[in-house]
């Protein structure tokens, strides 16, 4: 009477094994990437809200405020008559979330309507190769989804 075993050989498990490691290595730089995406989208929601947040109290207080990118930190102030008073802390997106901001230093100011001074504004940034923006338009919209040139 003969005795079969159930299980698998070891060539077997070794080929299963080589085949999940090609796998694996194809698929890790892509999880790289995953990753600073995940960052450039959380720093873009970041500075959207900070965004919204500025134009927010210019509207609620039918006076300016202010957001400002200074090199990798933004900041939001509001008048308050004839001084400016800061709303929230400064926000550093290099230490943060590993974001570098492209855009030289700029100001946007919102008046008492939640509209801009001047002509629509572009914030750049980058993290590892890969690039996005966030448009403010001349009436105050912020757009999140790139800028359309």
């Amino acid at each position: 009477m003969r005795i079969t075993r159930r299980g698998f050989t070891l060539a077997e498990i070794l080929t299963v094994i080589v085949i999940m490691g090609v796998v694996m290595m194809m698929t890790l730089p892509k999880m790289g990437h995953i990753n600073d995406r995940n960052q450039i989208r959380s720093a873009k929601d970041g500075i959207s809200a900070r965004l919204a947040a500025a134009r927010a109290a210019a509207i609620a207080t039918g006076r300016q405020s202010y957001f400002y990118s200074e090199g990798d930190s933004d900041r939001v102030t509001a008048s308050n008559g004839t001084t400016q008073v800061a709303k929230g802390t400064t926000i550093n997106l290099k230490r943060q979330f590993g974001v570098s901001v492209l855009s030289p230093t700029f100001s946007i100011m919102f008046d008492g309507r939640g509209m801009t001074s001047g002509s629509a504004h572009v914030l750049k940034f980058s993290r590892s190769g890969i690039a996005d923006s966030i448009c403010i338009s001349a009436i105050g919209l912020i757009n999140r989804h790139g800028c359309a040139q």
